[in-house]
């Protein structure tokens, strides 16, 4: 409901979970189309890092990822 009104924008696994409902790529879902309030739901680094992370290998993807969870775990321990 949130996201048909245009009130919250989904998180990366949102849009995974549309794209494997619908069987559609992420692409469709976060291209330049604009929703029917006139803009984008992702920003324009949330589309940038999608991008670039379609162009890394698996390995290189999974390699982010983990890179990525570990600088969220420190955030939390400097807190």
């Amino acid at each position: 409901m949130r996201l048909s009104k245009a009130i919250a924008n989904p998180s990366l696994d949102t849009l995974l979970a549309i794209k494997k409902k619908f069987k559609c790529s992420i692409d469709d879902l976060v291209s330049d189309v604009e929703n029917n309030l006139g803009y984008s739901l992702l920003s324009e680094e949330e589309v940038l890092l999608l991008k670039l992370n379609k162009s890394l290998t698996q390995f290189d993807r999974k390699e982010v990822l983990e890179i990525i969870k570990l600088k969220i775990e420190l955030r939390k321990m400097e807190k």
